[in-house]
């Protein structure tokens, strides 16, 4: 598991790689009570895993709430005990 911050907000951005060429990326977006994440599945290079999570905007497809929890749950229960909902 990595983490990195986004370059465009700040934010952390936490990767996992399920396969070299394939990230699991997990974003949180706002701040306080408006707090949310969603997790996307982005192709990649395999070279850098820190800088290509950044294509998460771009190259990322949108798992369900299901899938990210199925595939990270120490995550998705991290972000449960922090108050934030899944952005649907």
């Amino acid at each position: 598991m990595g983490l990195t911050n986004d370059n465009a907000t700040g934010q952390p951005i936490w990767y996992r790689a399920i396969h070299r060429k394939v990230l699991a990326v997990y974003i949180e977006s706002g701040s306080g009570e408006s707090s949310a994440w969603a997790a996307y599945l982005i192709p990649v290079k395999g070279e850098n895993y820190s800088k290509e999570a950044q294509d998460w905007r771009t190259e990322g497809a949108e798992l369900s709430e299901d899938e990210a929890r199925a595939i990270c749950g120490a995550i998705a229960e991290d972000f449960d005990n922090r108050g934030l909902k899944y952005i649907s």
